[in-house]
């Protein structure tokens, strides 16, 4: 049953960081600058970057 749950969790942050990138590629060069950092935002940070903020979200909730 944990098992399932983990791979559940895998499931729903791999998807909330695809939507992220989803709509980041929405209002690039619109909304916001193209680069982090110097660096261009490539679809791999872009998904990088989210799924630190959730594990940073995450880590606070649970107190580790």
């Amino acid at each position: 049953m944990k098992n399932r749950e983990s791979e559940q969790t895998v499931v729903v942050l791999a998807n909330a960081g695809d939507l992220v990138l989803r709509i980041a590629q929405q209002v690039l060069g619109n909304e916001v600058a193209d680069s982090f950092n110097g660096a261009p935002l490539t679809a791999g940070l872009i998904q990088n970057l989210a799924q630190t903020e959730f594990q940073q979200a995450i880590t606070k909730q649970i107190g580790d």
